[in-house]
């Protein structure tokens, strides 16, 4: 190797190595980590320790800082200071034609620490879905969580009352937030993901209740957050009154007590927050009255969100990766659910 060094697949050191005059320092990039805007740790070569500032050999390592003469290492890596001191004395000695060349490596070709991209999400109260009471957050949470896992992204979760979730989002606060319907204002709003679970929403009464039936002052049950386009023609044609607790449990619990006639619900949602009901004596039937719907639920990234579509595109092949290797199914399994 001379003076200069060089670095490449084509000669010298290892591909995607580059050694820093005749001293033996080595310079090894992770393309992934690179990516992903990863920092950067740098050693001699053939060994993985240096000389700390108390003398004794070891790992000791401090936070990377700008350095002379236009050497700068990358924010948030880590990295030996008596190596960089090392470097840049060797790289400053070497001369101007060199120095370019050390700035380069250093800033293109440090070996990095693998840094995780990560995402913060919201979601809020809608079992099985999401909850904070559920194995894993709730099945959608856990679909979510893994693909975005999948393209090597770590989401971290936030619980929030639905309103304050989305509007936050909206407003770019957030990375996404999750499960969705589509409809018109949030299409204008929101990208859209590819389809988290299907389902049919539909009005359920009490098992004794008699059909057809007058709905003149009679009282629909609608938790909070749930869109009410398809049902609120139906409630105002039929003069009939509007219950809005803040979930669907509550919902239940009145038809239970004789507080409301009837609810919308999902098929999903409402056999799983009945569990404890139904063992009660709770017993209830979907009505077929030309208002149900089949529904798709899905994670929503705000159009005002910088990058937007790149996150979408990422969690999108996440979803399709784990619904390949059969990853989702095993997800589903795990809380009692099919894919349908």
């Amino acid at each position: 190797m001379g003076a200069a060094g060089q670095c490449g697949p084509t000669s010298g050191p290892p591909p995607g190595q580059c050694v820093c005059l005749h001293h033996g320092l080595a310079i090894a990039p992770q393309r992934a980590a690179l990516a992903s805007g990863g920092g950067g740790v740098i050693g001699r070569v053939g060994s993985n320790r240096t000389r700390g500032r108390d003398g004794r050999q070891g790992p000791r390592r401090w936070p990377c800082e700008p350095r002379g003469a236009g050497i700068l290492a990358p924010t948030g890596s880590t990295v030996d200071r008596p190596t960089v001191r090392f470097a840049m004395r060797h790289c400053l000695f070497a001369g101007a034609r060199f120095l370019a060349l050390c700035a380069t490596a250093w800033g293109l070709a440090l070996p990095v620490q693998a840094q995780t991209a990560s995402v913060e999400l919201v979601t809020g109260d809608y079992p099985p879905f999401s909850s904070e009471e559920a194995p894993a957050m709730g099945v959608l949470s856990e679909v979510v969580v893994a693909a975005f896992k999948e393209q090597g992204v770590a989401a971290q979760l936030r619980f929030m009352p639905w309103q304050r979730g989305y509007m936050e989002t909206r407003n770019g606060l957030h990375t996404a937030t999750f499960p969705y319907v589509k409809n018109e204002e949030r299409q204008r709003d929101f990208w859209f993901s590819q389809p988290l679970y299907p389902d049919v929403v539909r009005i359920f009464v009490p098992s004794e209740a008699e059909v057809p039936m007058d709905w003149s002052g009679k009282s629909i049950c609608v938790p909070q957050g749930y869109n009410m386009a398809r049902v609120a023609p139906f409630i105002e044609s039929q003069q009939a009154r509007v219950e809005r607790p803040p979930d669907m449990l509550n919902c239940f619990q009145m038809l239970q007590r004789g507080r409301v006639q009837a609810v919308w619900s999902s098929e999903t949602v409402a056999e799983f927050v009945t569990r404890d009901l139904r063992r009660e004596g709770l017993r209830f039937k979907p009505l077929t009255l030309g208002l149900e719907y089949p529904v798709e639920l899905y994670l929503i990234i705000s159009r005002q969100l910088p990058q937007a579509q790149q996150w979408l595109a990422r969690f999108n092949s996440g979803l399709a990766r784990i619904q390949k290797n059969g990853t989702y199914a095993k997800i589903l399994a795990r809380h009692k659910m099919q894919e349908k």
